[in-house]
């Protein structure tokens, strides 16, 4: 190793060959991952599994096996570590992060914190999450101390100003860190990720051909919550069963000639914890109770009846606490042994202070009972039994938060406990936690709901689901603008935090709801900072889109835009598709086209052809094209659109579904009913899987396969999918909204086709009303509602009503389109129709004689075909 490399590595043929105990096939799938011999990009890889399960300890070991096989590779962490930007100092984190190094190695590491400290100790900023993430990097990474420190150097002499652009300033240490090796960027913990940064990670891995990221995540964690929208390489990491311990063990220790008691002992003593396993078989190895390696097989030195085993495997894991107990006063003792089975009880996260109060220990005794507890179940214990969170815990606000160092310590405390104890203590506790942490944060909301759970307390219970589910977006919006922005403005909530959700939750939240975490947002102290704002306005301005608020989009759109320093960006082409998308809604096609084609060529100008902006930009510009009635260039950009879209996440990922549900559109458009109904039934099973049935754009995929149904004759599946359209666009977007106007308008068509025509009446007044309402009276789609409501008038013999319906569908109708456009040509038609009822032969003529002048214009076929 060179000389000033932190030794990450350090007796590494012990650590990572005779005594990994991953099974073998899954060592060599993730080096084979981290080599590149077996998998295209992007590469993110997710290794889950719950907390102690070894998954760093995988990793480091398939890096260890890389580069083996010479493949230059290097290792670097981010672990924020609970750490919230305003509420702890960098220095703090930095020394935090430097005590947890062997003390050989903090001479060298201590060199780079200086460095990182005196480039982000700016005294009028506070650091935001990614100057936080560059000094994990810079501090962790297993590349020469002399690099590392240029590395830094040459980013920050690149920066101008005295604010350096954060996210420059990660993404120019990244890169050069990756001039001449692979990084793996190991996420420590991907459930205390901000979203902001999650997203920001994944934006790097996509541009960094030499980047690779990988992020421990909890077993109940998806894939796609892990990394949205790109390639997730997922590897399950758990204890190992009776026979997969076996297996290992013989693999590791090969040859041996182990008994076969000595393998049940060692599943009970570890639990199958590889964590523990490699832990465990170092002190018998060190102790020579296990003996052998080289040319002589490996065997146990005396027999497991032993009194040197019986102390090796004769206690459990609460042994280390009986001993303490035993050292003891009786009232100490009963704190210490109380606080332990609390702790258990809590589960993933411990309010300290809650807890010691719940055992009864008095304040002026506390300090002296953590440091009791650090000092001999801490960190820095051998064996600990839990976590350092020096840190202001992000879910936790004003709360010291202990953790278990893995899942089969908690378990080991909690077997000691009868079920008698475990509900009458659970119980007891939960009345505490209630009174002192009101559910302000999903983390407490859980804690809530996991004491409920073990006190079987059922309507405590139910009310903890209630709070976790509001905390997903089931109560209404203005609580929860209320209490977020009331807290982010006290400072109890983390605007990153509340920032996180509104992104990662464009898929599953309705856009009300959404808006509230963006307004809540934007309620923190200062506001939102210059940089950000284009990000903001971004986000804001699209969901301001989805509600039809079409003005206020726009003035977020525009301000996005203004904020930006280089408008010819990935942000810059995604304000202009959102521009676009809102001048179509206005019915100003012109405009919308200007600035949908402006989009495509700036997306593909910073991006590639290639990109998914592009391929959203086109699906905005081929669903104007085909509003204007130019059927053959819409065809060929949402076919392009679908392409790049399946290109960069294969056929079955949601991210298609935007891109699938418009070429569904434009092949009814082209009198393709079964093609178009395929493509919707794609888009409702890609979502439903994904998202499951209250995925907020379901009623739009689900209304459109409802008519493709319709036109290919299958009335009762029609009937099905719109009237279940109505169910979740009322609940996702409230009874006033466009889109269940457009429910509204399908379902009038279906029980009109089956002779119901007072219901298609009914269904069509009420649509007109509700698109009135929120777009005002004149609008491109309104045109299409006229014109059936006179259809169904006529049907139900009223046609002098129909003839007026028909008119007013013409007069809106010609305000946007041309004489030739297909909506126009329908609606002229309909028109004559109704003339004829009342025997206006006049008006009838003029109308077919429009009609034959616009199919003129448009030349051989009357429209054009793909």
């Amino acid at each position: 190793m060179d000389a000033g490399t932190f030794p990450t590595f350090r007796s590494e043929g012990a650590k990572y060959e005779l005594y990994n105990f991953q099974p073998v096939e899954q060592l060599e799938k993730l080096v084979g991952l981290l080599s590149g011999e077996s998998e295209a990009r992007p590469w993110v890889i997710a290794l889950a599994g719950e907390p102690g399960s070894g998954r760093t300890y995988l990793l480091e070991s398939a890096i260890y096996e890389a580069r083996k096989r010479r493949t230059e590779i290097a290792l670097g962490g981010l672990n924020l570590d609970g750490y919230e930007p305003g509420r702890t100092a960098l220095q703090e984190y930095l020394n935090h992060q430097l005590a947890r190094f062997a003390r050989d190695e903090v001479s060298e590491r201590s060199r780079v914190t200086d460095r990182v400290s005196a480039k982000l100790s700016l005294p009028l900023f506070l650091p935001s999450f990614l100057d936080v993430s560059l000094a994990s990097l810079a501090l962790s990474v297993t590349l020469p101390v002399a690099r590392v420190l240029a590395s830094l150097d040459r980013t920050f002499d690149a920066l101008p100003g005295p604010r350096r652009d954060p996210r420059e300033a990660f993404e120019r240490l990244l890169r050069s860190l990756t001039e001449d090796t692979r990084l793996v960027l190991h996420v420590v913990s991907s459930a205390q990720l901000p979203e902001p940064l999650r997203f920001e990670l994944l934006e790097q891995v996509r541009r960094n051909r030499r980047l690779l990221l990988v992020f421990s995540c909890q077993a109940t964690e998806a894939s796609a919550d892990v990394a949205p929208r790109i390639t997730v390489h997922r590897l399950d990491v758990g204890p190992l069963d009776a026979g997969r311990l076996r297996a290992v063990l013989e693999h590791r220790f090969s040859p041996n000639s182990f008994p076969d008691e000595f393998y049940d002992a060692l599943l009970r003593h570890t639990g199958g914890w590889t964590r523990n396993l490699s832990a465990k078989l170092v002190d018998l190895v060190a102790a020579n109770l296990i003996v052998g390696g080289g040319r002589s097989a490996w065997r146990l030195s005396e027999p497991l009846v032993s009194e040197r085993w019986a102390r090796e495997f004769g206690s459990s894991f609460y042994a280390p606490v009986l001993a303490v107990l035993r050292e003891l006063d009786d009232r100490r003792a009963k704190h210490v042994e109380d606080f332990f089975s609390l702790a258990a009880l809590c589960g993933e996260a411990i309010p300290v202070s809650v807890v010691l109060e719940h055992v009864g220990v008095e304040p002026e005794e506390r300090d002296g009972f953590l440091d009791l507890i650090d000092d001999r179940f801490g960190p820095e214990a051998s064996p600990p039994f839990f976590r350092d969170h020096e840190f202001q815990h992000p879910t936790f606000p004003g709360q010291l938060v202990y953790s278990f160092v893995n899942p089969a310590l908690r378990a080991a405390v909690l077997d000691r406990l009868s079920a008698a104890e475990v509900l009458t203590q659970a119980g007891e506790l939960l009345h505490t936690v209630r009174r002192k942490l009101p559910p302000l944060t999903r983390g407490i909301a859980a804690l809530h709901l996991e004491l409920a759970r073990l006190s079987a307390s059922a309507d405590v219970q139910v009310a903890a689901e209630r709070e976790l589910a509001w905390w997903v977006g089931i109560e209404e919006a203005e609580r929860l603008t209320q209490s977020l922005g009331e807290g982010v403005a006290a400072g109890r909530i983390s605007p990153d935090a509340v920032w996180g959700t509104a992104e990662r939750s464009a898929a599953t939240w309705p856009p009300y709801r959404r808006l509230a975490l963006v307004n809540a947002f934007a309620r923190q102290p200062g506001g939102v900072a210059y940089s950000f704002l284009p990000r903001y306005h971004a986000v804001k301005a699209t969901i301001l889109f989805q509600l039809k608020r079409l003005d206020a989009a726009e003035d977020s759109a525009r301000a996005g835009l203004d904020a930006l320093v280089e408008p010819r960006s990935r942000l810059g082409a995604q304000f202009h598709v959102i521009l676009a998308d809102i001048a179509a809604e206005r019915g100003d096609f012109e405009e919308g086209l200007r600035d949908a084609r402006l989009g495509v060529e700036i997306a593909e100008e910073c991006a590639g052809p290639s990109d998914p902006l592009v391929g959203s930009a086109l699906e905005t510009l081929g669903t104007i094209l085909r509003a204007v009635g130019q059927t053959r260039e819409a065809y060929d950009r949402l076919e392009r659109a679908l392409v790049i879209h399946e290109g960069n996440w294969g056929p079955d990922h949601p991210a298609v579904v935007p891109a699938l549900n418009a070429f569904g559109g434009i092949n009814r458009e082209l009198g393709r009913p079964a093609e178009a109904a395929r493509c919707f039934e794609r888009c409702v099973a890609i979502a439903e899987a994904a998202y499951g049935p209250r995925f907020p754009w379901l009623p739009v995929m689900l209304d459109n396969l409802g008519l493709a149904r319709l036109e290919v004759g299958d009335v009762t599946g029609a009937l099905q999918c719109c009237e279940r359209a109505l169910d979740l666009a009322l609940q996702a977007f409230g009874p006033d909204h466009p889109d269940v106007a457009k429910v509204l308008s399908n379902l009038s068509a279906i029980h009109g086709a089956v002779g119901e025509h007072e219901k298609a009446e009914a269904e069509l007044t009420r649509a007109i009303a509700v698109y009135e309402g929120a777009l005002g009276p004149d609008n491109p789609f309104l045109a299409v509602l006229w014109d059936n409501l006179g259809v169904a008038r006529s049907n139900l013999g009223r046609a002098p009503e129909a003839v007026e319906a028909s008119h007013r569908a013409l007069s809106v109708a010609e305000k946007f389109f041309p004489p030739s456009h297909p909506t126009v040509l329908r609606i002229l038609g309909n028109l004559a129709a109704r003339y004829a009822e009342v025997g206006d032969v006049r008006g009838r003529a003029d109308c077919l004689l429009r009609i034959a002048r616009a199919r003129a214009a448009l030349g051989p076929g009357g429209r054009p075909e793909p």
